[in-house]
């Protein structure tokens, strides 16, 4: 069991100079009282940052831990903090040192990059190696599980994935709590048996090639084996790819979720300029095909006239085409008639015709030819008036210039209404650091996809893993049947290994199930202790470590308060350290933010029952000291306050 005994830092934060928290070694509660922006977070960063080198800000954001030195003392030049913690595990006690200072070499440092971190730690008196420290610390307190050590109110809200399907969020909090838990002792086991059924395998396929009865089938074993070994480092490289990328979402989400007004208002701001961008583009396409109907607006001036004068022109035409229809018909009884020249006599009536009747009728016929086509011509010149009139008028009627022009003017309104609705964002956007929330929702949109193909590659790997492995069993049952005596020494150490593997395989999945109820238990335990509301009768785990109300009547509460999932989280801690093999301080910062007056005293009074140590970081109207201290009864054996000094200075003082 980890258990705190003393807090030492110097220059951290608004902790001017030397200053200190010790613990005391009896179990029960400390409290540390202070205002907002008087340093309860930078005591929750002090213990981060000795543990694990890293502090966090507002969401859940790492942040420089340069930017943690205090303000005085690097006004003055002073660029360097401190932080000391001295603590005891399994009957050693510990002594943890972490410095930040400038890089050799360096003057005034400008950023990160211009610091460096020392780190010292010391167990029953004796200074371990670098290496020494890593696996030490890695050992106490793992960085993966310091979420159920070291939290505040926001980072309780992240349990609340836990409930939903296929989160990044909710897959690294169950990955978390199931290494607190222990299980990782039997994946290991099972991973390692793995290796060892491999390296059996192995050597089946090496002994198999010495005999030329199974050479051939040795040889194929090696290449499969091979084959089956690529694709297995495939898969564990691209699960690291897609934990490396789960782990950055969400990161990405813990910075973003907070900042969920902002992160709308940034997108309303993209859709804006893309429509804005849209607007221009088919205004600009408008004002093209206007200009070029422009260029013959003289038609529409001129149109109509020519328009009339054009149906003229037809009019005449039909006139004169009637007319030479008119004349044709009397010319073809005139031909009739000319017919009769030759026989001296008229065709129609018989009469005789002398020399003056022949040449009056011929003179007639000569004059019809003539009239008709004198009315050809003018016909014919005519259609060409016409022809040219129709040319000349507007192939694009004026309506549809003025159709585009009135799509330009809602064009204008639209757009001005989008700018101004843009001014408006831009201003809401003003007071945050729009470029890195941006930033980080592009990233977060790449990752999505990459998330996609990495899992799709890891699958693709997975699938032609285990075909290699059905056609080496496959392999491994005619060596069975055919092999000498050196491999059936190696086929019973491989059916053993196997029988092991699969035993540590069932084992994780019966451990894993025993946990759950177990949890569930204690938890629901602890939740009906904490609740106000009598009516709840349990809560119920999914396989995620997700914990549903049930209400008496046994069914579901789907919507649920604030306050409730508080309860619940702080329920889910409470079972977690119940249950977990390795044990520790529960430090809060501002637990009791979304809970009323008699939940806080409801969780005041378990605190003893959820952890051994447990560190109180409340300001002043969160918890009603009087009543914390009469709740406990005794059990406080510690209290802290931060007193300001000023903007850049907070003192701890025994209360």
């Amino acid at each position: 069991m980890l258990r705190l005994h003393r807090l030492e830092v110097e220059d951290f934060g608004p902790f001017r100079g030397k200053q200190e928290i010790c613990f005391p070694r009896d179990a029960g509660v400390t409290v540390i009282r202070g205002e907002n922006m008087h340093g309860k977070t930078s005591v929750l960063n002090a213990l981060r940052f000795a543990l694990f080198g890293k502090v966090l800000g507002r969401g859940s954001r790492p942040i420089p831990i340069h930017q943690l030195i205090n303000w005085a003392t690097a006004e003055e030049g002073n660029h360097r903090l401190s932080v000391s913690l001295e603590f005891a595990f399994e009957d050693e006690e510990y002594e943890l040192r972490r410095r930040l200072k400038p890089r050799s070499g360096v003057g005034i440092p400008a950023g990160e990059a211009d610091y460096e971190t020392l780190v010292t730690l010391t167990r029953g008196g004796v200074v371990l190696s670098p290496e020494q420290t890593e696996r030490e610390m890695a050992r106490i307190m793992p960085l993966e599980i310091a979420r159920f050590f070291l939290f505040d109110g926001e980072l309780l809200q992240e349990y609340e994935d836990l409930l939903l399907e296929e989160t990044s969020a909710g897959f690294e909090i169950k990955r978390a709590i199931e290494r607190i838990l222990g299980l990782p002792v039997l994946t290991n086991a099972r991973r390692d048996l793995e290796t060892v059924v491999n390296d059996v395998g192995k050597q089946e396929s090496k002994e198999a090639q010495k005999d030329a009865k199974t050479q051939q089938i040795g040889s194929a074993l090696q290449a499969l084996q091979e084959s089956r070994k690529h694709h297995e480092r495939e898969v564990t490289r691209l699960q690291g790819e897609e934990d490396g990328l789960k782990a950055e979402e969400s990161e990405l989400n813990l910075y973003l979720n907070p900042q969920e007004a902002v992160r709308a208002l940034i997108e309303k701001k993209a859709v804006l300029k893309s429509d804005m961008g849209r607007l221009r583009n088919e205004r600009a396409q408008n004002v093209e095909d206007l200009r070029g109907m422009l260029s013959d607006a003289w038609r529409w001036v001129a149109g109509p006239i020519l328009e009339e004068r054009a149906h003229t022109l037809r009019s005449q035409i039909d006139i004169l085409e009637g007319e030479i229809e008119h004349a044709r018909v009397s010319t073809q009884a005139d031909l009739m008639r000319s017919s009769s020249l030759a026989a001296e006599e008229c065709t129609l009536c018989g009469q005789h015709l002398d020399a003056g009747a022949k040449q009056h009728l011929s003179s007639m016929i000569e004059d019809l030819d003539d009239d008709i086509a004198l009315k050809k011509e003018s016909v014919a010149a005519l259609q060409r008036k016409a022809v040219l009139l129709e040319a000349l008028q507007p192939d694009t009627p004026a309506s549809e210039a003025r159709r585009i022009m009135e799509a330009n003017r809602k064009i204008d309104v639209n757009y001005q209404t989008m700018k101004d609705d843009l001014a408006d964002v831009d201003e809401d956007l003003a007071a945050f650091d729009e470029k890195s929330i941006a930033s980080a929702i592009e990233r977060l949109k790449r990752i999505v996809q990459e998330l996609q193909t990495v899992q799709k590659a890891k699958r693709d790997e997975r699938e032609a893993a285990e075909k290699d492995t059905q056609n080496i069993r496959g392999l491994q049952d005619k060596l069975d049947k055919i092999g000498s005596i050196s491999l059936e020494r190696l086929r019973r150490k491989r059916l053993l290994a196997e029988s092991l593997k699969r035993l540590f395989g069932d084992s994780v999945d019966v451990y894993r199930s025993l946990l759950q109820v177990r949890v569930e238990k204690d938890a629901t335990d602890l939740f009906l202790k904490l609740t106000t509301e009598r009516e709840y009768g349990a809560l119920s785990i999914n396989d995620k470590y997700g914990l549903s109300i049930i209400h008496s009547d046994g069914t579901p509460v789907t919507v649920r308060s604030a306050g409730a999932e508080h309860i619940v989280a702080l329920s889910l801690m409470g079972a977690l350290q119940k249950n977990a093999p390795l044990k520790g301080p529960i430090v809060m910062d501002s637990p009791f933010g979304r809970l009323d007056e008699q939940h806080t005293n409801n969780v005041i009074a378990a605190l003893p029952v959820m952890a051994e140590q447990t560190v109180l970081l409340v300001y002043e109207k969160e918890v009603d000291i009087d009543s914390a201290r009469a709740i406990l009864a005794g059990r406080i054996r510690a209290e802290y306050l931060l007193r300001r000094v000023s903007a850049k200075e907070t003192r701890i003082e025994k209360a």
